[in-house]
């Protein structure tokens, strides 16, 4: 029996074994079994630029179909052509053992990547190891590390990420491809169209037909539009200045002080030879506003004049009523031009008038307690027994005695505040200012887990 038993284990072991050869057929290379491109001795490995003609999309991972490959690949030309900057994008299921940052370098470098004596350029690495998704882009070269700031790519990433850790991959790479290309042209890798390219000398102009009231925030109608526009343009015909009003619901990576005054400087606003005038932006997310004037109105636009006039449009603002506040400003704004000074806002007079009520009634009281004084009056009786006749009224003694309780419920759910969020891959952001890869190369880069 006991044989029986020693057979009927020794042929399931072996059944495991056949089962399990094909798996192990199957299974992928070890760490150390690195992929064709990658050279035998790193120690003896010399530069070699790639071809024209290589490939800027490599997808070993097979997250792409072949018409998505096509598509990102002539983006990729595009940007690259119009910014001398190579652009790459390699997918992988592993890493070899490698850091995400290091293998992307590796790949950049041992395939001759790059453009100039610098070798400048983009990689961008996304791995799809399913214990280990993440990406990394590697930077090279002076300038485009020096345009891959930490912030501007944060930035990059927050988008990127959101578009991976959904599995819209093809989305995501060609919009960061586009990202690059914005971030090597305007130095801001979400900069609008009218921002100026940091490749040429920027020539300030004058743009008479450019709108004075600018709706990028979508929160004004026709009509409120044709208003602020016709009381914007008798201003500035009043005063010899320009005025513009502009909202807008983002502020492409920038402060919204260098916001406005950017968009006052690069749409062609201004009059005469010093371009002078004034503008009120209104940011829509926020509920605030910002105010641009040019340096020949700093004696009535002063620091403390702008001030109060924002004071002015803030309440508006902050309820959502923007049309409001534009038009309290363009209000103000004209009295002040015209006599340097702010008018008070209805706040101010409230507070005024409220004081002027207080001091009034303070006065009230000190006359009426003199009156007061100065009357003879009757004894003050405080009992009501110190009404009564004596003898003639019998009052029996009384007491409190408790009964019961009435207690009343009223539901009051709590409301809980729902927090917002960035965008970012789960892994949290990282940056690297300056490392190397295999070859020596350095490198900047970033990345995340998703």
């Amino acid at each position: 029996m006991n044989t029986l038993k020693k057979a009927l284990v020794i042929l399931f072991i072996a059944f495991l074994v056949f089962a399990c050869l094909p798996a192990l057929a199957e299974e992928a290379p070890s760490d150390g079994e690195m992929p064709d491109w990658y050279p035998e001795n790193v120690d003896e490995w010399e530069f070699t630029p790639a071809s024209p003609d290589a490939p800027r999309v490599v997808d070993d991972a097979d997250i792409l179909t072949d018409e998505e490959e096509a598509a990102i690949s002539a983006r990729i030309a595009e940007v690259s052509a119009k910014n001398a900057a190579d652009i790459v994008v390699f997918t992988d299921v592993s890493t070899h053992g490698l850091e995400r940052a290091v293998y992307a370098a590796d790949f950049y470098d041992f395939n001759g990547y790059g453009i100039g004596p610098e070798h400048d350029g983009f990689c961008l690495f996304i791995c799809m190891d399913p214990q280990s998704r993440g990406g990394w882009c590697c930077v090279t070269g002076s300038r485009p590390r020096s345009l891959y700031t930490e912030e501007n790519a944060n930035d990059i990433d927050d988008v990127l990420y959101s578009y991976l850790g959904s599995g819209r991959y093809f989305d995501g790479i060609y919009d960061w491809v586009g990202n690059i290309g914005t971030l090597l042209e305007k130095g801001y890798p979400f900069a609008p169209e009218w921002f100026p390219s940091i490749n040429e000398p920027f020539v300030r102009t004058h743009d008479t037909e450019a709108p004075r009231v600018v709706d990028d925030g979508h929160v004004f109608t026709a009509d409120q539009v044709k208003y602020l526009e016709e009381k914007a343009a008798a201003i500035s015909q009043k005063y010899g200045v320009d005025v513009v009003v502009h909202t807008t619901d983002n502020t492409y990576g920038l402060t919204r002080k260098s916001y406005t005054d950017a968009f006052f400087r690069y749409r062609g606003y201004g009059l005469g030879d010093s371009f002078e005038g004034t503008q009120l932006t209104l940011f829509t997310q926020s509920r605030s506003s910002n105010m641009y004037s040019s340096p020949g109105l700093q004696d009535k636009l002063n620091d403390r004049n702008t001030e109060l006039l924002l004071e002015a449009v803030a309440d508006p603002a902050e309820e959502g009523d923007l049309f409001k506040a534009a038009d309290r400003w363009l209000s103000y704004l004209d009295r002040t031009l015209k006599t340097g000074r702010v008018p008070r806002t209805p706040i101010v007079w409230a507070i005024r008038s409220a004081f002027a009520g207080v001091i009034s009634i303070i006065g009230s009281a000190i006359s009426s307690s003199k009156a007061k004084r100065s009357m003879r009056t009757v004894r003050t009786a405080y009992e009501a027994s110190d009404h009564l006749v004596r003898d003639r009224l019998m009052i029996g003694g009384g007491s409190d005695i408790f009964t019961h309780t009435t207690e009343s419920r009223v539901y009051s759910p709590i409301v809980q505040e729902r927090e917002g969020h960035s965008g970012g891959g789960g892994g949290g952001s990282s940056y690297s200012g300056g490392y190397s890869g295999s070859s020596g190369t350095s490198h900047s880069g970033s990345g995340r887990d998703f």
